[in-house]
């Protein structure tokens, strides 16, 4: 360290130290007051003197209400049946177990139908109805399985937008329920957002792509709120 270096150190120190002293100055001024004057330092002595009091008495109070908890608590827990709830919780456990294991199959293969048939006829029959057709130029009507139309219109939908839709209309054998209900149910616990994902999800099926499928669905409040009819 140089000597021009040595200089600033030592002059930001006394500063420093300058201003420390200042900054005593003000309590060592007050403590003298209070040590010239004799009643001020009888004060004191009087004080110092004196036992420490403590209020424990909220302290006292939490301790009773533990006290009571713990009570209440050892009571509910020696009158609950411990077999009969494991026994609860395991069937629980493999109820929720079949639902994934079924969720996870629709979610893999669709919902998917059977159609088993059996009949007969002979050649005279086929026949005389293919001649009946051909004359009266008659085709069978083929009609489409509401819930596969469902089914197909929901998956484009958002998984939260097809699950409000299911419980607003009752779809899919679901009970109908209320906006307040259903933002319950999806975890937003307000009826308005309930109310606007819905909107919302109306509006998409209001697309061409989609609306032509609604309305192939049997008269219900779901097809009159997207079709209007």
């Amino acid at each position: 360290m140089n000597e021009e270096e040595f200089q600033k150190t030592a002059i930001s120190r006394l500063r420093a130290l300058e201003q420390h002293i200042v900054n005593l100055i003000f309590p060592i001024q007050e403590i003298s007051k209070v040590l010239t004057r004799p009643e001020k330092i009888n004060e004191l002595l009087k004080l110092l003197s004196k036992p420490l009091i403590i209020d424990d008495t909220n302290f006292k109070i939490v301790l009773k209400q533990l006290l009571e908890a713990k009570t209440k608590f050892s009571e509910d827990l020696r009158s609950v049946d411990l077999q009969k709830t494991l026994s609860e919780i395991k069937y629980i456990g493999m109820r929720l177990k079949s639902i994934e294991e079924d969720i996870s199959k629709l979610k893999n293969e669709g919902l998917t139908r059977k159609v088993k048939l059996d009949f007969t006829c002979d050649g005279y029959e086929l026949v005389k109805k293919r001649k009946i057709y051909e004359e009266k130029k008659e085709i069978p009507e083929i009609f489409d399985d509401p819930n596969e139309i469902l089914t197909e219109v929901l998956s484009s939908l958002t998984e939260i937008e097809s699950k409000v839709l299911i419980h607003r209309y009752g779809l899919f054998g679901q009970e109908k329920k209320t906006f307040q209900s259903i933002g319950n149910l999806i975890g937003y616990k307000s009826r308005e957002r309930a109310s606007a994902i819905t909107a919302k999800a109306l509006r998409k099926l209001r697309h061409a792509s989609r609306i032509n499928k609604i309305k192939k669905l049997p008269e219900s409040a779901l097809r009159k709120d997207v079709t209007g009819d």
